[in-house]
């Protein structure tokens, strides 16, 4: 970056592209094969978790795509206790319905789906490793990167569910990679890949198509490859054309605006915008740890540095006052701290004429895209993972803002830890609508009976797959034999008929890992209405499922009461 100051700033030492060599294929796999090995560690326990929260969602989607592949939006479904379209609803692409098809075609089979997570958290990994080297990190710090990806505690949480976003961020992460490599040697297969996988990035998650834009900042990032001219980006305005036809290719037919776009002008909410903000600094101090590692190393310099004390107040005043949920106050200071990395992180680079660390600090933005939307989850920057990883790994190295090993160490173990924390709370909660339909629903359903499911979420798909269906508030009342099985806790409808219901059985879960889901807690892993945090120690009740019968009809069998 150039700068108009009085005081000339000094040039960062920005390595010169490396050779082909030392991106190639065993210098990779020497620098990833660590994080790929704690990331098969990590998530292979996980295989057969049960589905959950939104999963529900991109199954049905991969189920209706088994027989109109082109339009997987294009039907009905129960979300937040409406039968809706969901081509009206869903702000995503149509690559994870896709993706999904072999775990449908297996009956829904959890290992398939969360096998093919790991495997692309594996392109992450390896394409984080491949950006390291390529902008000239020792073999040391580029371990680092693949480390930090592979322990990440929100790319543990969301590989072990059926979501988009571990796709986003592995298309994302190998879109740049291949960019970079275009960008420094002009080969026509890296150009072709890069734009297929920033595409991809783009359906998986839609501001994601914020990443190509980042991307224009990689042509600066050696000054001779600018001066070659614009026809260097072509391979992003190739991305976002092929996200454009496959937009049109894929809209509902039966709808008038049927796009993902047309959904997230629909649910956009600007009064939210408040709360996103705040989430998103809070986010970068767990989910994606980048703040504690990044002022450890620069902490001396931040200190000294004023504006850094205006970003503290201005943070801090904002997050105390006036954002929904309610922020208490140590979590305000520490979230205003991120805020003081992210500023620390650009300025750094502003005044270092870091070209590396420009494009990298602008990758951590993406997320913002949804500042206006309902809600903004750490999930949102799983996109931006790849670059926090890089950003930390480069401290390793400089001597003026220097990461200790034992630093970086405990930071990837941390993570793990928390990680792992995440996936066995949801795990507990995810396996009562797996039990509930199981218990429930199956046996009354082949007994003859008509059951109706009262809930959402991973429970939702396990009681449509045992023949249950599903009550919206637009359907009729239940009618005398039904079985009526109802969720407390995901969101839903509530049986509209309570003066001839007899009990037929109960199935109360409580947490032994924490929980990810807990307003009373501040906690919210899948989305920040419920809180910031995307975990707590505090065990609880995690679900309650009730089942009912409706006076009248031929008496249904009693499940056993738990």
């Amino acid at each position: 970056m150039s700068g108009g100051g009085a005081r000339p700033r000094p040039r960062a030492a920005v390595p010169p592209a490396p050779a082909a060599a030392a991106t190639g294929a065993r210098a990779t796999w020497r620098a990833a094969w660590p994080g790929l090995l704690l990331a098969a560690t990590l998530l292979l326990p996980f295989l057969g978790k049960a589905h959950t929260i939104d999963d529900v969602t991109f199954l049905l989607q991969a189920q209706h795509a088994l027989h109109d592949p082109w339009h997987p939006t294009a039907f009905e479904m129960v979300a937040d206790g409406h039968r809706v379209r969901l081509s009206a609803k869903l702000v995503t692409g149509p690559l994870m319905a896709w993706l999904l098809v072999p775990c449908v075609r297996s009956g829904g089979a959890e290992w398939a789906a969360h096998l093919l997570q790991l495997l692309l958290v594996g392109v992450a990994i390896v394409s984080t490793v491949r950006i390291a080297l390529r902008i000239g990190l020792e073999r040391g710090p580029a371990r680092l990167a693949g480390f930090l990806v592979a322990s990440g505690p929100a790319v543990i949480g969301m590989a072990t569910t059926s979501m988009s976003d571990v796709p986003a961020m592995a298309f994302a992460a190998l879109g740049m990679e291949r960019f970079l490599a275009w960008v420094d040697e002009r080969r026509l297969h890296q150009g072709v890949a890069a734009a297929v996988a920033l595409a991809c990035a783009g359906l998986a998650r839609s501001h994601v198509l914020a990443l190509p834009f980042v991307a224009l900042l990689a042509l600066r990032r050696t000054p001779a490859r600018a001066a070659r001219g614009w026809s260097a980006a072509l391979p992003l305005a190739a991305s976002l054309a092929l996200v454009a036809a496959v937009m049109l290719v894929t809209a509902d037919p039966a709808a008038a605006h049927g796009t993902f776009l047309d959904a997230i002008r629909a649910r956009g909410r600007v009064g939210s915008w408040r709360g996103n903000l705040a989430a998103f600094g809070v986010h970068w101090l767990a989910a994606v740890p980048l703040a504690l590692p990044w002022l450890w190393a620069r902490g001396r310099h931040v200190v000294r540095d004023v504006a850094a004390w205006l970003v503290f107040a201005a943070a801090g005043a904002f997050m105390l006052w006036g954002v929904s949920p309610a922020m208490p106050e140590p979590l305000a200071i520490a979230a205003a701290l991120a805020f003081v990395a992210l500023w620390d992180v650009a300025r750094d680079a502003w005044r270092r004429d870091d070209r590396i660390q420009v494009l990298l600090g602008a990758w951590l933005l993406p997320a913002l895209v949804a500042l206006v939307y309902v809600h903004l989850p750490c999930k949102f920057l799983l996109v931006s993972v790849p670059a926090a990883a890089l950003l930390t790994a480069r401290l390793l190295d400089r001597p003026d803002a220097r990461l200790p090993a034992a630093v970086a160490a405990a930071v990837v173990i941390a993570g793990a830890t928390l990680g792992v924390l995440i996936a066995l709370a949801d795990g507990e909660f995810a396996e009562a609508g797996r039990q509930a339909a199981r218990e429930f629903v199956a046996p009354n359903v082949e007994a003859g009976q008509r059951v109706r499911y009262y809930g959402a979420w991973g429970g939702e798909w396990y009681a449509l797959q045992a023949g249950a269906t599903v009550d919206a508030l637009e359907d009729a009342a239940p009618s005398p034999g039904d079985v009526l099985v109802v969720s407390s806790v995901s969101p839903g409808t509530y049986p509209r008929r309570h003066d001839d219901l007899d009990p037929l059985g109960e199935l109360g879960v409580t947490s032994h890992f924490g929980q990810v889901l807990s307003p009373n807690d501040g906690v919210g892993f899948y989305s920040n209405a419920y809180g910031y945090l995307p975990w707590t120690w505090r065990n609880g009740e995690v679900e309650r499922v009730t089942v009912w019968r409706v006076r009248g009809g031929e008496r249904a069998p009693s499940p056993a009461q738990h």
